[in-house]
Parts: structure tokens; C-alpha cells; sequence
């Protein structure tokens, strides 16, 4: 099976979230854990996580994990149920998810201000009282 997805079979996959039509889509570039596109509709920004992974436990214990942080303050970004409720797909043997697209930038640690580093430490303190 190869890595890449076309976008005939993006625009397929990705009816089981929603009937937006795809407008574009594109490799991430992040993601080494999973392979990560970004998906344009004309309403919003999705994400498309394809686990290397395959342990069907393991997901969803992720997923309920980040919906658990969610409900109780933490910010999360949760993945987005199908059209069956279900909050993974399978397709050709590999688990998928879609997510909202969050917008922002990733902090290259080696060059964090005190600011984002106080702010890192209050926010972990927040995450061990919930």
C-alpha cells in the first residue's frame, strides 16, 4: 500500500465526515508519528490522521482521553464523530481520523521566551488540578 493518498480517494473518505465537497488538500508538514493532510472545504480546515498504528483499542482510548481533557477544561482539539458516530474510519487495513483544523504555531523550544515558558508551567500546573 503507499503512503500517499489521492485525491480521488480523499474526496471518498472524507464523505463519511461531511458532504462539503473538497476544494484542496495537502501533506502536512509536521507529523512523524502519523501521515497528517490538511483538507479545504468551503466552509472550513480539516485535518486527515492516517495511524501508522493499528490497534483499535489504542485509538480509542486516545480519543477518549482528548474528549475527557476537553470536558474538563483542557484545551483539545477533538476528532470529529462520522456520519455513524464512530471517531475513526478504516480504510485499506489503517484507522483515520479527521479533526478541525487549529490554527496557531508550534514553539521551537530552543527558542522560547520567559513568557511562553512561565505560561508553558502555569498551564501544566492548571492540567495536574484537573
Amino acid at each position: 500500500m503507499t503512503r500517499e493518498i489521492e485525491e480521488q480517494n480523499i474526496t471518498t473518505l472524507l464523505k463519511n465526515w461531511t458532504d462539503e465537497p473538497l476544494l484542496q488538500f495537502r501533506k502536512a508538514d509536521s507529523g512523524t508519528i502519523n501521515d497528517v493532510w490538511i483538507l479545504t472545504t468551503p466552509k472550513q480546515r480539516f485535518v486527515l490522521r492516517r495511524y501508522y498504528h493499528r490497534f483499535r483499542e489504542r485509538i480509542e482510548l486516545e480519543h477518549e482521553v482528548v474528549n475527557w481533557a476537553y470536558e474538563h477544561g483542557i484545551p483539545a482539539v477533538c476528532p470529529i464523530p462520522t456520519c455513524s458516530g464512530e471517531t475513526y474510519h478504516i480504510h485499506e487495513e489503517r484507522f483515520l481520523t479527521v479533526l478541525p483544523f487549529a490554527s496557531g504555531r508550534q514553539v521551537d523550544r530552543k527558542r522560547m521566551s520567559r513568557l511562553e515558558i512561565r505560561e508553558m508551567g502555569r498551564f501544566l500546573g492548571h492540567m495536574h488540578g484537573v
